[in-house]
Order: C-alpha cells, then structure tokens, then sequence
C-alpha cells in the first residue's frame, strides 16, 4: 500500500512540474518576438499613493499588480520578505505582445562578501510607461 501511495505521489508531482514548465514556456514563446515597451523606474515618491499604499499592504509576499492614472501606467512587483538587505532587482525585459504587457525581473542575491544589513528587507520595483490599455503578466525569477 505505501508503495502504491508513493507512486501516485510521485506521478502527481511529475505532472505538476510537467504543466508548469510547459505554461512557462509558452510565455516565454510568447513574448519572444513582442516589441519592447519604454519604461522609468521610479519611487515611491513619485508615484500616486493609492499605489504606495497598496505595496505597503502587500509587500510581505510576492506581489505584482498595475494602476492605471490617465494615460499612464505604473506597475510594481516584489519578491516578498527577505531575510536580510542587500538585493536587489534586475528587469530582464518589458514587451507588449497583442493581448498583454509582459514585465520579466530576476531578485539578485547580495554577493558573499557584501556588506549586508542583517535585518529582513522587502525588495521592490516599480515601473512608470505609457497606458497600453491591456493585462500586465509578470515573470518573476
């Protein structure tokens, strides 16, 4: 019998992985040959506060979400509660296909011997661009 479990279990977790690689890939197909979207990276201080407010709410987890102000749209990501400071964000692309704009960041770890703060840290982004009107998709690694 618990050989029988252990199977399932393991067929189940196969299949898991095996549906996530694949909807993964195809996004990333997706957008492979979407144009580029020109963007800022701004701060809290320059964004509406409905915005900062809303990042305060959710920084803890990983988050991403957009707020639409006129022609202008920003978006924020985070990468949730860190253990210490010291990360940081690279955004690997942004590109707009016909149905959506894809933002693509990867959290980066502090180097060994940095300098860090030994204090939990919430790393952040927010992205200012022109109102596509459409769905935001983030790929967050």
């Amino acid at each position: 019998m618990k050989r029988k479990t252990v199977l399932v279990c393991l067929l189940l977790g196969f299949l898991v992985m095996l549906c996530a690689c694949q909807k993964k890939g195809e996004t990333e197909r997706s957008y492979e040959n979407a144009q580029d979207v020109s963007f800022e990276i701004v701060s809290g201080s320059d964004v509406p506060y409905k915005v900062n407010e809303k990042i305060f709410k959710v920084k803890e987890e990983g988050f991403g979400f957009s707020y639409r102000d006129g022609d202008v749209m920003y978006t924020a990501f985070g990468f949730g509660q860190q253990n210490t400071g010291g990360y940081s964000i690279q955004v690997l692309a942004v590109k707009e296909t016909e149905s959506a704009i894809i933002i693509e960041a990867q959290l980066i770890a502090p180097e060994a011997e940095e300098v860090i703060v030994n204090q939990p840290s919430t790393p952040y982004m927010i992205l200012k661009m022109a109102n596509a009107e459409k769905d935001v998709q983030f790929l967050l690694h």
